[in-house]
Order: structure tokens, then C-alpha cells, then sequence
């Protein structure tokens, strides 16, 4: 899936106060890169790993779900549904298991549900993360039998 607009995640680009070194292509479920970092206040220097969570740039997800590419209109619409309430609705009905509005879903309703989901997993991760902490940078993990 190509993009009509400009992903800022590029090799050379800046993120607050990060320079993007690399970029791990193609996007999947999240954007994934190297970025060297300069922040002495927050003790966040030199390189390490970002992975965003943005279902602007979600290619598999969005490919999986047969969900069109992010443009400035879908976002635009995407808002607007946030600001009227019908996100918050759309998402109760989604998290209840009801399918709504039968099976034909608006532009902003199919962004809603990238965000929505993309949370889910990075719940997931993060909470796979800290389940993992204390044995991180250990020989601790058990092995499968042979």
C-alpha cells in the first residue's frame, strides 16, 4: 500500500527532539525506527528504538481491513466524528460486540476502529513489556524441550 501524502517517519527527519537514523520498512501494525535522541532534561540520550502506534501509517493493518490509505480528508472527517460524539459511541458499540450501522462503515468510522484497535495492542505490548521486565538483558528464559 502506497501513501498519496508524505510519511513524516523518513531517514533525516526530526520528532521532537530526535533525529530519525532509520526506518523499518514497510510499516506493519506500527512505525518502527532508530532515532538519536539529545534530551539531557529527561535523560534520553543517544540511539534507541521508537515504535509508534498511528493509524495514519498502519500498511498491514490497514491492507488487513481492506481500509483505504490516510489522507488530510479522512482526517479531517475522523475529527469531526470525534467532536460529535459519534467516535464515543462507535467505539461503545464496537467494544460491546455489536457491529454497527449494519456493514457499511464511513471513512471516520474506519479510523475509529484503527484507533481503537491500535490501542488494544499497545496495551497488550506494554503490558507483555512489563510482564517481561525483570528477566530483560538476563539468560533467564526457559527453553521449549526438543
Amino acid at each position: 500500500m502506497t501513501h498519496e501524502f508524505e510519511c513524516p517517519y523518513a531517514v533525516g527527519n526530526a520528532i521532537a527532539d530526535a533525529n530519525i537514523i532509520k526506518v523499518f520498512e514497510p510499516f506493519t501494525l506500527s512505525s518502527v525506527m532508530i532515532i538519536g535522541m539529545a534530551c539531557s532534561s529527561l535523560r534520553l540520550e543517544g540511539d534507541m528504538i521508537l515504535k509508534l502506534f498511528d493509524q495514519r501509517f498502519a500498511t498491514q493493518l490497514r491492507e488487513d481491513e481492506k481500509i483505504q490509505p490516510w489522507t488530510p480528508d479522512t482526517e479531517t472527517g475522523y475529527r469531526e466524528f470525534i467532536l460529535d460524539g459519534g467516535a464515543s459511541e462507535f467505539v461503545t458499540q464496537l467494544n460491546d460486540g455489536e457491529t454497527p450501522e449494519g456493514s457499511t462503515w464511513s471513512a471516520a468510522m474506519d479510523v475509529t476502529y484503527l484507533h481503537d484497535h491500535m490501542l488494544d495492542l499497545y496495551k497488550t505490548e506494554v503490558q507483555v513489556y512489563s510482564n517481561l521486565k525483570e528477566i530483560q538483558g538476563t539468560d533467564n528464559i526457559s527453553k521449549a524441550p526438543h
